[in-house]
């Protein structure tokens, strides 16, 4: 059987909103808590589907608050059989590790550290 192969196309900030002191450490200890919506397409023979992924961070202690909201739209080689199953194992990782790519762009712009989440989250176990 041929494995579903996925590819982001556009990934799209709705909402995103950084909240950190004026001297963020390098090695912080975050709390993270996503909700993904799926959004299928209307045409059946369609093979893209997009994911709508928001995303908060926080640390009391070192008063960190990130509030992201993301659409994703991925482009599937075909269509699958649980679309359900395919964003939670596939579609939500691949989506994490370019919205925390992003971020980590975004704060050094803002002067800022990295808080390198791409490399601390592990693919394939739950997030």
């Amino acid at each position: 059987m041929e494995a579903i192969e996925a590819k982001i196309v556009e990934q799209k900030f709705l909402d995103c909103n950084f909240s950190f002191p004026r001297k963020l450490l390098e090695n912080v200890n975050v709390n993270l808590a996503t909700k993904a919506n799926i959004r299928l397409p209307q045409d059946a023979e369609n093979k893209s589907v997009l994911l709508n992924t928001v995303v908060e961070i926080t640390n009391p202690d070192e008063e960190v608050n990130v509030l992201v909201d993301v659409d994703t739209i991925f482009e599937l080689n075909k269509i699958p059989d649980n679309y359900e199953q395919l964003a939670e194992k596939k579609l939500l990782p691949m989506a994490l590790v370019s919205l925390f790519h992003k971020m980590d762009n975004l704060l050094e712009i803002m002067g800022h550290n990295k808080m390198r989440l791409a490399e601390q989250l592990q693919i394939g176990q739950d997030i």
